[in-house]
């Protein structure tokens, strides 16, 4: 991430924008695209254990990549300077765990802070390592409950990860939420990192591996099995359902990230942190926990209906709100300050610093709301444990069918599966744009 940092920094504005697309394109790309993919490409070495164990632990990290790059340029300034670790350094008579305590709270916080995002997220992986047939935890759990396996049997099998999952989440919490205020030049980082050309290189191998290889897969079958797509209301009708669940998630998520964020530090420390321990459980602890709570008794009635579903959703993307909302809210306050001086002049200026403003704001909002939607949407485990039985979401419906078959119709219905979200986002964008305030002063 630190080398792919150095391509972001481009001068033409152009290379900038494709930098920024090869970056952020794994985060967008549902983690059942490249499982299957890679799963049905015929290579001899990847029919191995050891050739698809390799290639795991490569998606794996591009996949990981945006969110180490994200964590480096907007991490929170550390309290102690670099010259503070340097004094420290001097210092030879001091513990060797007081120098571990300066070096932590100096330069390397950001580091420290990328490495506990991707393997935290790596940790809870399930799609790719189910496709590929890989040990995970999750994977055994998942499948204890596919087979019947009662809930609180499954709970009690996720208890050690579980820990371990609140051990990585609890200090990234406290570390994004105690530097909220202070911007994070992403320049610094980026200056530091010593090549453009291996910058470039890191980002087209994530982008080829974790999005372009996979798309390009489906896309060479999708129009041999376009005339069977038509007619499957099976497919379409997990769409609908995938939508259903996804759209009120998104929202509730975007509204609730909101909330907590907008206020001073220990209002953020104490709304945040009870809305989001349930998502950083991760999604099968979650899904499992809710899935024990609403077969009791005074909960049962809303057993078989969407609400269980949307809860763990809404829960399940709000990490992922909150985080983009803290680290977009950083950029935002020198264009909020703007509009705030434009805001006191002439009629014109308040309706220019009306428009800046709304775009400031409406264009974090709308990054953040696409993540959300589009976690929501390609979200497995909370689907295939609690989705009601008449409304089963896409996702659920791709993973079983990729374990059994794989052929241009599949192909079709993943490249569908990927470009309807995609479609209702564009349109969003632009409704938005057409709401902007003052558009005709521009």
């Amino acid at each position: 991430a630190r080398w792919a940092l150095a391509a972001l920094e481009g001068r033409l504005p152009a290379s900038r924008r494709l930098a920024w697309a090869l970056m952020l394109s794994p985060l967008f790309t549902p983690a059942l695209l490249p499982g299957y993919a890679w799963a049905n490409v015929p290579v001899p070495w990847l029919q191995g254990d050891a050739g698809r164990e390799a290639m795991y632990l490569l998606i794996l990290a591009a996949r990981g990549l945006p969110l180490a790059a994200l964590a480096l340029l907007f991490a929170p300034p550390p309290p102690v300077s670099a010259e503070g670790v340097f004094c420290d350094r001097l210092l030879r008579h001091a513990s060797l765990l007081s120098h571990f305590g300066v070096w932590i709270r100096g330069p390397s916080r950001r580091f420290a802070v990328a490495f506990g995002l991707v393997l935290f997220f790596s940790f809870l992986e399930l799609e790719i390592a189910s496709l590929l047939y890989r040990r995970s935890w999750t994977v055994s759990i998942f499948d204890a409950q596919a087979g019947g396996a009662s809930a609180g049997s499954t709970l009690g099998m996720a208890a050690l990860p579980l820990l371990a999952q609140l051990l990585i989440a609890g200090p990234l919490a406290i570390a994004l939420v105690r530097g909220r205020g202070r911007a994070q030049a992403g320049g610094g980082a980026a200056a530091e990192a010593a090549g453009g050309a291996l910058g470039w290189a890191v980002l087209s191998l994530a982008a080829f591996l974790s999005t372009l290889w996979p798309l390009g897969f489906v896309c060479t079958g999708t129009m041999k099995g376009i005339d069977s797509l038509a007619v499957n209301l099976t497919f379409w009708r997990g769409i609908l359902a995938s939508l259903v669940f996804a759209i009120p998630a998104a929202a509730f998520a975007v509204l609730l990230a909101g909330v907590a964020a907008g206020g001073r530090r220990v209002r953020v420390a104490l709304v945040a942190a009870p809305l989001i321990v349930p998502g950083l459980a991760g999604p099968l602890a979650l899904s499992l926990g809710l899935l024990w709570l609403f077969q009791r008794d005074a909960l049962r009635w809303a057993y078989d209906s969407p609400v269980p579903l949307v809860i763990a959703l809404t829960l399940l993307v709000l990490p992922w709100a909150l985080f983009l909302r803290l680290l977009l809210g950083r950029g935002m306050s020198e264009g909020l300050h703007a509009s705030a001086l434009l805001a006191a002049g002439e009629p014109a200026r308040r309706r220019r610093a009306r428009r800046i403003s709304w775009e400031i704001r409406g264009r974090a909002v709308f990054w953040i709301a696409s993540v959300a939607f589009l976690v929501a949407v390609f979200d497995l485990t909370a689907a295939a444990v609690l989705s009601p039985p008449a409304m089963t979401p896409v996702s659920v419906f791709l993973y079983n069918q990729a374990h059994f078959r794989s052929g241009p119709t599949l192909s079709a219905m993943f490249a569908a599966a990927i470009l309807v979200p995609a479609i209702l986002l564009a349109f969003g964008r632009m409704g938005a744009a057409m709401l902007s305030p003052g558009r005709d002063d521009a």
